[in-house]
């Protein structure tokens, strides 16, 4: 977490699904309701739209990243 973090939405839901199939977690939800739980379980978290090395805009989450091993 951190302000100056930022992760493509549907990256951190593939992401966060692929770990929950890996732990047996059979409930994911869509990725709609990803976003309004993440969302409310870190209130900082913020909804942008920002553009794409090929220009075009995606959905982003800013205040959230990944941690590299």
């Amino acid at each position: 977490l951190g302000p100056t973090e930022q992760i493509d939405a549907t990256d951190l839901y593939r992401r966060w699904k692929t770990w929950c199939e890996q732990t047996g977690k059979d409930h994911t939800g869509d990725i709609q309701r990803f976003g309004r739980d993440i969302r409310t379980a870190l209130p900082g978290i913020r909804v942008a739209r920002p553009r794409g090395e090929d220009g075009s805009q995606y959905r982003a989450y800013i205040g959230i990243g990944l941690k590299v091993f």
